[in-house]
C-alpha cells in the first residue's frame, strides 16, 4: 500500500502583495504585452464588415442637411418602386410601432430636474437638430440600391433658427432647441461652496480671469461604427454583430427601448478598429437597423468622410477661470 504526505505550502501571497503585484504588471503607466498583433499584421482580423449571411439585407440613412428645421413631409413613393427596395423607413413609422425615445444624460439641472436633453429618436421625428442627423432608414438588397433609393426620397423642410457655439446658445434671447429647457442649458453641476468662494476672491490681492476655449474635437477611428442584426428564423433570437466598446451596454438599451426581454438578445463584438470613447453606449441608428429587418440586415452607419457630423462623444469646451 502507497501512502501520500501532503505538506503545507506557507509561502503565498498576502492579499496585499497580490494587489501590489497586479499593479505593478497591469497599472497605468505600465508595459502591457499585446496579442492581437500578429493575425491583424497578416490581415486576419475580424471585423463586423468581414461578416455576411446569405440573403442579407442592407440600410442607408438619409440625413438632414439642415442643423435645425422641422419636418414638414416625406414622400417615398418613387424610392419604394426601384429596384431592390424593401422597405423604407421613417421616425413617425418608428413611433408609431411604440419604439421609446434613447433617454437623455444622468446630469442633473441646479434646479434638481432631471437633464432636459430632447428626445433623441432613432430617426428624427418632426424636428431636425443637427446636419447628420438620421431621418429615413431605407431597406434594399445591395447597399447601392439603398443608395439609389434615398436619393428619390423627397423630404420638405422648413428651417429653423440655429446655434452653433455655447455664448450664443446661453444667451438671453436664444431660440430654444428643445422645450425641456427653455434656457439650452441641459444639465448643470456646481461643487463647494458659492458664498465661500466669494469671499475668497474678494480678499484675494490680485483676481486673473481667463476665458479658455478649447475647439471642437471628435474621436477618429479607422473603422466607422457599423452593425449587423441577425434575428433567428426559428426562435425569434435576436444576434447583433457590431464594432462597439460596451456590447452588454446596447443590448440594454435595445431591450428598454424595443421591449425585448434581455435574453432574446446577443451581442457580438469581434476586433474593433479604434473606439476612443466614440463606441460606447447605444446609438439612434442602431436602434433603427434592429427596428427595420426581419432578415439578416448590416448597417454600416456612416462612411470615412461622413462620420464625424453624426458622432457622438464630441463636443467643444469653454471654461471661465478666475
Amino acid at each position: 500500500m502507497s501512502s501520500t504526505t501532503l505538506t503545507a505550502d506557507t509561502s503565498f501571497s498576502s492579499p496585499s502583495t497580490v494587489h501590489a503585484d497586479l499593479h505593478a504588471r497591469f497599472g497605468s503607466g505600465q508595459s502591457v504585452r499585446r496579442l492581437e498583433d500578429d493575425k491583424l499584421l497578416v490581415g486576419a482580423g475580424q471585423f463586423t464588415a468581414d461578416v455576411s449571411h446569405v440573403g442579407q439585407v442592407h440600410i442607408f440613412f438619409l440625413r438632414s442637411p439642415y442643423p435645425h428645421a422641422r419636418i414638414v413631409s416625406v414622400d417615398s413613393t418613387d424610392a419604394l418602386a426601384m429596384p431592390g427596395v424593401l422597405s423604407i423607413v421613417t421616425g413617425a413609422d418608428m413611433v408609431a410601432a411604440g419604439v421609446k425615445p434613447i433617454p437623455g444624460s444622468a446630469f442633473k439641472r441646479i434646479d434638481t430636474l432631471p437633464c432636459a436633453a430632447p428626445y433623441r429618436r432613432a430617426l428624427a421625428h418632426e424636428r431636425v437638430r443637427f446636419v447628420g442627423e438620421a431621418v429615413v432608414a431605407v431597406v434594399a438588397l445591395s447597399l447601392q440600391q439603398a443608395r439609389d433609393a434615398a436619393e428619390a426620397i423627397e423630404i420638405d423642410y422648413a428651417e429653423l433658427p440655429m446655434l452653433v457655439n455655447l455664448d450664443d446658445a446661453t444667451a438671453a434671447d436664444a431660440p430654444v432647441l428643445s422645450e425641456q429647457a427653455v434656457d439650452n442649458i441641459a444639465g448643470e453641476t456646481r461643487y463647494g461652496s458659492v458664498q465661500a468662494t466669494d469671499q475668497a476672491f474678494a480678499q484675494a490681492a490680485h483676481v486673473v480671469k481667463l476665458d479658455i476655449v478649447n475647439q471642437r474635437l471628435s474621436a477618429v477611428s479607422l473603422e466607422p461604427r457599423t452593425m449587423l442584426a441577425q434575428p433567428d428564423p426559428v426562435t425569434g433570437r435576436l444576434t447583433i454583430r457590431m464594432s462597439t466598446q460596451m456590447p452588454s451596454g446596447v443590448r440594454n438599451s435595445v431591450c428598454d427601448l424595443l421591449g425585448i426581454e434581455r435574453d432574446d438578445v446577443r451581442v457580438l463584438v469581434g476586433d474593433v478598429g479604434g473606439g476612443f470613447g466614440m463606441k460606447t453606449g447605444i446609438y439612434p441608428e442602431d436602434l433603427a437597423i434592429v427596428f427595420c429587418p426581419r432578415a439578416a440586415a448590416s448597417g454600416q452607419v456612416g462612411s470615412r468622410p461622413q462620420r464625424r457630423i453624426h458622432l457622438g462623444h464630441a463636443r467643444p469646451r469653454l471654461a471661465n477661470a478666475g
